[in-house]
């Protein structure tokens, strides 16, 4: 019933609201992509004529939240719904507008969805991948793999420079876990953004790994033969960095 609700509010066309709206009625062109690119993530300056009118902040915030229980099984939404998440105390007309733009997609897409392909003991990501389906049965890796893939985009907030955090935690293979976050602090270069967002990921990582080894009985606070983790990023100043010892003459990661 939330779902439709929000597929619904997808047909609205600005100065519409629900109650204007006939039965099965759609006034709005499906859309491609979830994003709407000319939307930035809050910055606190906002003209009074911009703001939403106070009857309407009610109707984002809940499409909002609707929005944010579906994005945990929708990856491919993450990214929008963090812009828009930022407008949850300040909403105008820009994010509304970004927020009809977002579930005309979901609309197009309602049958889209994360396939849970058949996994086995010993699996690893690459053994899911096209053209690597001869490597299944492989007995060098653990009997659980967690797999943790990080990235980030440096600096893509034009509004306040901080970068967003992404990444995905796989088990044998098996998506369970994604995630796409503003990071707290201004990164100064590519690799301390990449850093902060394979720190991000790792966080989430070590949490389920932990609870998995709870329910294997694995009591290894390492990597055992039943239960491993890794970490795979593609940033290879951010690799180098990760396997120092101390932080060397990038002091202000320390502090």
């Amino acid at each position: 019933m939330a779902v439709m609700s929000l597929f619904t509010f997808a047909s609205l066309t600005d100065g519409q609201t629900v109650r204007d709206l006939p039965k099965q009625h759609s006034c709005r062109r499906p859309k491609g992509v979830p994003y709407h690119a000319t939307l930035d993530c809050y910055s606190g300056e906002m003209n009074e004529n911009e703001k939403l009118k106070k009857e309407d902040h009610g109707v984002f915030r809940s499409a909002l939240g609707l929005i944010l229980f579906i994005a945990q099984d929708r990856p491919d939404i993450q990214f929008a719904v963090k812009i828009l998440s930022t407008y949850m105390t300040s909403p105008c007309m820009k994010a509304m507008s970004a927020m009809k733009h977002l579930a005309s997609y979901l609309d197009r897409t309602r049958s889209d969805g994360i396939l849970m392909r058949n996994s086995q003991l010993y699996d690893i990501t690459v053994n899911h991948w096209r053209g690597f389906e001869s490597q299944q049965g492989r007995r060098d890796c653990a009997m659980y793999n967690v797999e943790s893939f990080s990235d980030a985009s440096w600096g893509d907030d034009r509004a306040t420079r901080k970068s967003t955090s992404s990444g995905v935690i796989l088990l044998n293979g098996i998506l369970i876990c994604s995630l796409c976050r503003i990071q707290s602090t201004i990164a100064f270069s590519s690799c301390q953004s990449e850093l902060y967002a394979a720190n991000s990921i790792m966080c989430e990582s070590i949490h389920l790994t932990q609870m998995l080894k709870f329910l294997v009985n694995d009591i290894s606070p390492k990597n055992s033969e039943t239960v491993t983790q890794k970490l795979y990023v593609d940033s290879s100043s951010a690799q180098a960095f990760i396997q120092r010892a101390g932080v060397g003459r990038m002091k202000h990661i320390s502090i």
